[in-house]
């Protein structure tokens, strides 16, 4: 694989090869990881946000059948009587406090007290950042002014999160450590949505099975699951698939066993709807030595107690793509950004109908982000918006945010 997934393991000749993102623990320094420490602190005590569709990536809106209601903002009526909507174009939102990529990105709320959050992530490849910034969504889906919020327990990148009801959850990535050397995290961590949007302290939740960075978690209901990713040295990647309940109380039970995807894989995609978890893409082997650039779409359906059936290929991407975002939305599966064809940082938006039976259509190019980015992993739809966030070219960070209209 080409640069673009690698790191900058130029910037000092003597580190170690390159993996990808901070894989190598050489990368971080203690300087460094002193610069992420002034980033609101290493280990703060906070105080002062379901899936993409609604945060990290999972079920978009339904649509009404035949007549009746209209349809909701950004949707319309078509040939069939269903409501579809497709993503027209894109605009500029206000840039984020601090340039982040292999960040978290997810919306929480509604009308005047929406959100959108963005938790992590690193800087130019060297830098692990802590804080978290927000900004309230006007209802012409416009980004306000972001303000710092409460940061995460420790600099992490490439951690994931889900959101159920007003539990925020976020889990593994590559982390700062109180060893004064970044590694891989099998930790997960919960905050409580506050009525003003912010966030409460967090605390930690159950550990997972395996280390886990560059996976994909989403949540379906009240249950979260985890997909793959980085494990061990950050040479190989797991099939291992996890799942855990959060209950009623805004607890999250301990992590058990799903059925494991059919071979390892990280750097993927992950959405839900309401029948099914969608895997896109990715890559498995070692990011920065032997490995394949993958293509396939893997569906797994959700059975009525949470568990999930076996794993299928469903369709596959017209090129190789890592580090994308990927969500649903009224009946159709959207990848959006990421390294495409293994070399190229793509601005490149597509989508695929979902059929009854859960097999996808052929893809369909829309309107692309008004710049390439990839590490960009979340990509939260809102009403009649989605919003992307971040990101890096060439492990470049960027502060830029763009909104995304559907029509």
């Amino acid at each position: 694989m080409a640069s673009r997934l690698l790191c900058a393991g130029d910037m000092n000749p003597s580190w170690p090869r390159p993996r990808l993102l901070v894989v190598s623990s050489m990368v971080l320094s203690a300087a460094l990881l002193g610069g992420c420490s002034d980033d609101n602190g290493a280990n703060p005590a906070g105080s002062s946000s379901a899936t993409s569709g609604t945060g990290a990536s999972g079920a978009g809106g339904g649509g009404g059948e035949g007549g009746g209601a209209e349809c909701d903002a950004g949707s319309h009526r078509g040939p069939d009587g269903a409501c579809e909507s497709s993503l027209a174009s894109w605009t500029d939102g206000p840039p984020l406090t601090k340039k982040r990529d292999h960040h978290v990105t997810f919306v929480a709320g509604a009308g005047a007290s929406a959100f959108l959050y963005v938790l992590g992530g690193v800087q130019d490849n060297s830098t692990l950042l802590s804080s978290a910034e927000r900004a309230p969504l006007g209802a012409d889906g416009a980004v306000g002014a972001w303000s710092m919020g409460t940061q995460l327990p420790e600099g992490m990148a490439g951690h994931m999160v889900a959101l159920v009801e007003n539990t925020v959850i976020v889990s593994g990535g590559f982390r700062a450590g109180s060893s004064g050397q970044p590694i891989l995290s099998d930790k997960s961590e919960l905050a409580e949505l506050q009525p003003d949007g912010s966030l409460g302290a967090w605390s930690e939740g159950p550990k997972m099975s395996v280390t886990r960075f560059h996976h994909a978690m989403v949540s379906s209901g009240d249950t979260l699951y985890v997909v793959g990713g980085l494990t061990g040295d950050n040479t190989d990647n797991t099939p291992v698939v996890e799942r855990a309940v959060v209950s009623s109380d805004g607890k999250l039970g301990a992590w058990s066993l799903a059925t494991p995807l059919p071979e390892k894989r990280s750097h993927h995609g992950l959405a839900a709807d309401d029948a099914a978890l969608y895997v896109t893409a990715g890559l498995k082997g070692d990011p920065a030595g032997v490995h394949t650039d993958l293509r396939d779409v893997l569906r797994a359906p959700i059975n009525a107690d949470g568990s999930l059936g076996e794993w299928s290929t469903v369709g596959e991407l017209p090129a190789t793509l890592a580090t994308h975002s990927s969500f649903i939305h009224l009946g159709y599966l959207y990848v959006v950004g990421g390294v495409e064809g293994s070399s190229k940082d793509t601005n490149h938006v597509r989508r695929a109908s979902i059929g009854a039976d859960g097999i996808l259509g052929a893809w369909e190019d829309l309107a692309p982000l008004p710049k390439a980015r990839a590490h960009a992993h979340h990509t939260p739809v809102h009403g009649a918006f989605v919003y992307s966030a971040g990101g890096a070219v060439d492990h470049a960070s960027m502060p830029d945010v763009f909104v995304g209209h559907f029509e």
